[in-house]
């Protein structure tokens, strides 16, 4: 009785062996199931990011119209949210990147026409159109020599205010990623290649794959068996 008393208790020791590994097994195929499926939806909002274009915001700029006037324009475009590859730059730096943005800007060209009473052989000409500020000198000389103009122009400087914003998570629990810039209205600015690390919006079906992933097979597994 003795020896089938500690045979039943190590069947039972095996079984509990066998259910605990196959709920773990189990567990792990879900997780697997469950990451696939958050990486999969990223993406796809990776993929609308990559097909969008720098964008004016209309109703943006409304709003800040009211609070600081007509003179400013708002731009926006999605970002792609990777894992960031070190470059020449950043193994300068010895710094780890974690997003990269890059855009162009652009001013209006200047087209005035200015009037100056001549002063016996020379001009001289004073001009202030935003962003321009331009001031000529230009002398006329007995022909057979040539008109002289010394010219200065000098721009105003391009203030750019520029910020990263995460959506709220949408059905997939994705958030999606975009970079916004502010500029005086007689600017204009372009985004080129926009991407930054998907631990930046921290989307939480992500996240929550991620943590699955990273700690699974680490966790205790307590078995009883009998006094075992």
């Amino acid at each position: 009785m003795l020896q089938w008393g500690k045979l039943g208790m190590w069947i039972i020791v095996g079984l509990s062996l066998a259910l605990a590994l196959t709920i773990r097994i189990e567990q792990g195929r879900v997780h697997a199931e469950q990451a696939r499926s958050a990486h999969a939806a990223l993406a796809v909002v990776n993929a609308e990011a990559s097909r969008d274009s720098t964008r004016v915001l209309v109703d943006a700029s409304r709003v800040m119209s009211q609070l600081l006037g007509d003179s400013v324009r708002v731009y926006q475009r999605r970002v792609v949210q990777v894992s960031q590859e070190r470059d020449a730059i950043d193994k300068a730096i010895g710094d780890e990147r974690v997003a990269r943005y890059t855009l162009a800007g652009r001013v209006d060209s200047l087209e005035r026409v200015a009037h100056a009473l001549p002063n016996a052989d020379s001009a001289q000409f004073h001009l202030r159109s935003v962003p321009y500020t331009v001031d000529a000198s230009v002398v006329f000389p007995p022909p057979p020599d040539s008109a002289r103009i010394a010219l200065r122009v000098a721009l105003d400087p391009i203030h750019v205010d520029a910020r990263v914003t995460c959506s709220k998570p949408d059905a997939d629990g994705i958030r999606a990623a975009s970079v916004v810039a502010s500029t005086p209205r007689w600017a204009r600015v372009t985004f080129g290649r926009v991407e930054q690390s998907p631990d930046l919006c921290a989307s939480p079906s992500v996240v929550r794959a991620e943590r699955r992933t990273r700690f699974l097979g680490f966790e205790p597994l307590v078995i009883g068996g009998g006094r075992v």
